[in-house]
């Protein structure tokens, strides 16, 4: 559970024993070692990230004695491994100016220290991202950022949370712990494996009855899930003792790994073996000599709470032939049709044969109760629930399931078809009254060329396969009415795709012809801007929807006095 009281870092730490020198430095050697230089007169400045020694010259001027380390740390080049002068331990050597500002060498290494108090009745684990940064000082000790500090007690495990959101310790008493380092973010972080320095000391505390080497990492030098056992462990350490020494290393994992306690089968913080289980001797001793499963001992109580109990060995083969459906599915599958976990197994194996397994025999059943559910059979009595030939049964109510289904998809199909006939009956009847208010707002002729409204939906997926452009897109759009699609054809061929014009309201949106001209092309156009060519027909022919679209008593376009003016002078 979460305490709501937020502890400052002195209050979190205030019992905590501090970093002892020999911990750091081995949290030093957990980095590879570099030694940096730079050329002084005749001989070299070193800096060293192993023993810390700084800008040190090493000259053959300055040394009595040359020994092969000091030679080597004056002949070698960048990124020759050589052994330190000063300490002894591998380097990599790296040149001032090569490494720059050495911002790829910056490393973090996750690190929890373990240490015990009160003769090992009390686990302190403190957990700190490291990291060694050389930007600013090549033989810097790693830096120390604490996110998660622990205290284990007998029965009583405690968690202090590092928020970098005002610098805050959050408190948690018992109950499932959070692992102390994870990279990512949101749904996609991870927890890291992490080194642990203090280990032995849980040899001397009073969990050390406890085998921890479960949490070591099986594919990287590292730990996991260590501080999820050891709240566990400090909880319940005779529960834990106890499963570690039968073997049921699923359940522990069950709680480190998925938060369960499967506390519906272990009494937490019971010592005796029996009543942590609740079984009697003989059910123990029963249990104990199948795999150890929890979802035998599920499977065995529920058969047991039937009234129809099963043994042990007959649910240990049951979860072999169902896996987990004999945990998850059979017992709910038993509530739901009203029997019980025996009578359908032994009905199940009954219908098994050689090639047909049990398990076939299930969700063979299974399906079969589906379908008979689905022709309304009464499957709660029993010669519907468990017919003489499953096999034979299955196949024929499947079967006439699968007709009615059919039947039902058939008569939903023609329901839809007939409402989408409808819809489409509608929307003709309005794009009807909206083609004749388009009609009257823009059709027009002149110059041997006519602007004409579309016929139909299809009329403007034919207009953009014709084309090749992509006003089929707009065909529902224009027929429902939130965009409006032309079509400017030759007076001597109005059915022939020419150009198609959208238009909103007076405005010219875009005019196009075969394959858009060629206007999405790298070269530019193949053809002229329509707008430019045909200027002189659909300027008069803006202007005149501009002014109200007037027409005389022929219904024959009314031009602007303007354009009236300019064509009476061209022809005369």
């Amino acid at each position: 559970m979460k305490i709501t009281v937020q502890e400052g870092k002195e209050k979190a730490f205030d019992e905590f024993p501090g970093l002892k020198q020999e911990e750091l430095d081995t949290v030093n050697d957990y980095y590879k070692h570099y030694l940096f230089y730079e050329k002084s007169g005749s001989g070299r400045k070193l800096w060293s990230s192993c023993c810390h020694q700084q800008g040190r010259l090493l000259s053959m001027d300055n040394l009595r004695e040359i020994t092969s380390a000091d030679w080597y740390a004056l002949q070698s080049r960048h990124g020759d491994e050589i052994s330190c002068p000063f300490c002894g331990k591998t380097v990599e050597l790296k040149a001032k100016g090569t490494a720059k500002n050495c911002k790829k060498l910056e490393t973090y290494i996750p690190v929890i220290f373990l240490s015990t108090a009160d003769n090992g009745e009390t686990i302190y684990a403190q957990a700190y991202w490291t990291n060694k940064d050389y930007a600013c000082n090549w033989a810097a000790e790693p830096l120390y950022m604490a996110t998660y500090v622990y205290r284990f007690r007998r029965n009583e495990a405690v968690q202090w949370e590092h928020t970098y959101y005002g610098d805050v310790w959050h408190k948690q008493v018992n109950g499932f712990f959070t692992e102390p380092f994870r990279s990512g973010g949101g749904l996609f972080f991870r927890y890291d494996d992490y080194r642990v320095i203090g280990l032995e000391c849980l040899k001397q505390s009073f969990l050390k009855y406890i085998d921890f080497t479960v949490c070591k990492s099986e594919y990287r030098a590292g730990w996991n899930n260590l501080m999820r056992f050891l709240a566990m462990a400090a909880q319940y350490p005779e529960n834990v003792e106890m499963l570690q020494k039968a073997g049921m290393k699923n359940v522990l994992a069950d709680w480190t790994q998925r938060k369960k306690k499967n506390a519906a089968n272990i009494v937490w913080g019971e010592k005796d073996p029996r009543k942590a289980f609740r079984l009697d001797g003989g059910e123990l001793k029963a249990f104990m000599s199948t795999r150890k499963s929890m979802s035998v001992m599920t499977l065995y109580k529920r058969a047991k709470k039937q009234g129809t109990g099963l043994s042990m060995s007959d649910c240990q083969g049951i979860e072999d032939a169902l896996g987990w459906a004999a945990e998850k599915e059979l017992p709910k599958l038993t509530k739901e049709y009203g029997t019980t976990i025996k009578a359908l197994t032994h009905y199940l194996k009954r219908q098994a044969d050689g090639e047909r397994t049990f398990g076939m025999a299930f969700r063979t059943w299974k399906d079969y109760m589906t379908a008979a559910e689905g022709m309304e059979l009464r499957v709660y009595r029993d010669d519907v629930k468990y017919p003489k030939d499953l096999w034979t049964a299955h196949e024929e109510t499947t079967e006439k399931n699968r007709k009615r289904l059919e039947a039902q998809r058939r008569k939903q199909m023609r329901r839809q078809q007939k409402e989408q006939a409808e819809k489409e009956y509608l929307a003709l009847l309005a794009y009807a009254k909206r083609k004749k208010d388009l009609e009257k707002r823009y059709v027009y002729a002149a110059e041997g060329l006519m602007i004409r409204v579309p016929e139909n939906r299809e009329e403007v997926v034919a207009e953009g396969k014709l084309l090749q452009h992509c006003v089929g897109g707009y065909a529902d759009r224009h027929i429902g009415g939130t965009v409006t699609i032309l079509f400017l054809r030759k007076e001597s061929a109005p059915e022939v795709p020419f150009l198609t014009v959208e238009m909103n309201g007076n405005k010219l949106v875009q005019i196009h012809g075969f394959k858009n001209e060629g206007i999405h092309t790298t070269k530019g156009r193949f053809a002229p801007d329509p707008r430019e060519v045909y200027k002189e027909f659909l300027d008069p022919w803006l202007a005149w929807i501009a002014k109200g679209s007037r027409r005389n008593k022929k219904g024959e376009p009314v031009l602007p006095r303007s354009y009236k003016e300019k064509v009476e002078v061209q022809i005369a």
